[in-house]
């Protein structure tokens, strides 16, 4: 009777795992909105897209959500069953250094495409302005880094 149980909450989380999974687009932007750090609301239509563009094989994960600026969104993203070295590193970006404790870096999405943090600033996705609000709320996120 014990394997009869174990097989049937085996299937049933199976079943609950593939159904998350699979989940489609809301509706509209005002559908639903999750909340993010910073009372920065990022929709469910919005959330769906970036997770859309980032790995459509995977489960994504938004872990931080630092701001839109322009056509672009700044946020910390993986796939569910990342791994990540535990290793400080930093990164300066237009004079404002950011401090990571792992792998995990920020990561700037704009129109269906992903750049690092630099490489988004160097190509004008964002400005000395935006970094520095990013990098503010960076802080915020992460203050035992600072």
């Amino acid at each position: 009777m014990k394997k009869l149980w174990a097989v049937v909450l085996v299937l049933g989380f199976v079943t609950l795992s593939a159904c998350g999974a699979l989940q489609s687009a809301p509706e509209s932007e005002a559908e639903t909105t999750i909340a993010t750090p910073f009372n920065a609301p990022l929709s469910a239509v919005m959330q769906y897209r970036i997770k859309r563009d980032f790995n459509r094989s995977a489960t994504v994960i938004i872990d931080h959500y630092f701001g839109s600026y322009n056509d672009s969104v700044a946020l910390m993203i993986r796939n569910y069953d990342s791994n990540f070295t535990m290793a400080t590193w930093q990164q300066e970006i237009a004079g404002f250094v950011f401090h990571y404790n792992d792998g995990q870096s920020i990561t700037v999405w704009s129109n269906g495409s992903f750049y690092s943090l630099p490489k988004a600033y160097a190509q004008g996705l964002l400005t000395s302005q935006n970094i520095n609000e990013i990098h503010r709320r960076h802080q915020q996120a992460f203050p035992f880094m600072y």
